[in-house]
């Protein structure tokens, strides 16, 4: 995937991290990243990304 930013933060497994209008939370199965107000968002992973709704 190219070079990686040396400052780059992780977001460990279980925790969240909300970012302007979105919410992430890391979990074994991937990355979700969901819209706080509608719940609309995605699953991110290796496999690649899918829509999901909370």
């Amino acid at each position: 995937m190219g070079s990686q930013p040396t400052d780059a933060a992780v977001l460990r497994y279980r925790r969240v991290i909300a970012v302007g209008a979105f919410r992430c939370q890391a979990e074994p199965a991937g990355v979700t990243c969901t819209l706080r107000r509608s719940g609309s968002g995605f699953l991110i992973n290796r496999r690649g990304a899918t829509r999901v709704h909370t």
